[in-house]
């Protein structure tokens, strides 16, 4: 199935099953939840729903009600995602952020602009959002790698630091 195919019930249901999944597979373990792109976005949603250490969200999709009116073009055109973002209940709206971390290239594409950032930010009370200097919508970038890379080491350093 084309990822730009797949209709809102079924994301959500995806996501769902994710989360299902880990909790069978990995019972108790610590998890660290990492999504890009639309990958992130249904990360979000996992995230809701289990319990992770860490989580890293980085160029998340626009798929979400607060991102409507911010965007620079119609990112429901150019997926096919989404009929009615509002009726189907893609909402940031009363999630945690707690514990997230938000990575954004700073070359990324159109999709992402520095107020869906800082509205995220805002909505997502508990969370740290991050400009990627150098980097483009392509989490094989040396930028964007060194920068995930730099958010596990600092989590691991903080973990380890506790009593």
């Amino acid at each position: 199935m084309k990822w730009n195919s797949v209709g809102v019930n079924e994301f959500s249901r995806t996501a769902v099953q994710i989360a299902v999944q880990f909790e069978r597979i990995f019972p108790g373990a610590r998890l660290r939840i990492f999504g890009f792109s639309l990958g992130a976005a249904i990360a979000f949603k996992v995230s809701q729903t289990t319990e992770a250490e860490q989580i890293i969200l980085c160029s998340m999709s626009p798929l979400f009600a607060e991102d409507v009116d911010l965007q620079k073009f119609s990112f429901r055109q150019l997926s096919g995602l989404l009929l009615d973002r509002k009726a189907n209940g893609l909402s940031m709206a009363g999630c945690s952020g707690n514990g997230i971390t938000l990575l954004y290239g700073e070359l990324d594409s159109g999709l992402i602009n520095k107020n869906i950032i800082e509205r995220r930010r805002v909505i997502l009370d508990g969370s740290a959002a991050f400009i990627v200097s150098n980097a483009r919508h392509d989490i094989s970038g040396q930028a964007y790698l060194a920068a995930i890379k730099a958010q596990i080491t600092a989590h691991a350093l903080k973990r380890e630091s506790l009593p």
